[in-house]
């Protein structure tokens, strides 16, 4: 719950800067837009000429694509389940991806503080309970699972 009222509290200040910034970019551009226009208006075939340029201009910026998020399968963690003195983790391969009994399966964590720590390992691991954290530490995890030999590397 105070995770949602900072982050309401940060986009309903972030919004009364871009308002401000928009407003202030206005009444400072204003003189030089009634220059122009004015100049449009005492030559109205430079507003011929320019208008395809501005209208390739426009055509240009409204037609990019979005910019391609790179997917990386592998596994994937579900969410914590903390309690007052230790975490509860849970974590499963991606499709066309399985954890083996074989595998080194291991846990890492940090927080702001503390690099990658090495938190729980074992071979063939899909969930594991961690000991020692406490709900008001923000903690990142990190499940890793090394290759089997026999694939042949990885992909």
């Amino acid at each position: 719950m105070i995770e949602t009222f900072q982050r309401f509290v940060t986009a309903a200040c972030l919004a009364a800067f871009a308002v401000s910034f928009a407003a202030w970019a206005l009444c400072a551009m204003r003189r030089p837009l009634d220059v122009m226009l004015s100049r449009v208006r005492r030559h109205p075939w430079a507003a011929i000429i320019l208008s395809p340029a501005v209208f390739a201009l426009f055509v240009y910026g409204s037609t990019k694509p979005d910019p391609i998020t790179p997917t990386v399968r592998g596994i994937t963690l579900g969410s914590p389940m903390e309690t007052p003195s230790s975490v509860a983790l849970e974590w499963k391969a991606d499709e066309g991806r399985e954890i083996r009994t074989n595998q080194l399966v291991r846990v890492y964590w940090r927080d702001a503080y503390t690099p990658w720590t090495l938190a729980a390992e074992g071979y063939g691991m899909t969930n594991a309970v961690i000991n020692g954290f406490f709900v008001n530490r923000d903690t990142d995890w990190m499940v890793e699972v090394e290759d089997d030999e026999d694939e042949g590397g990885g992909e």
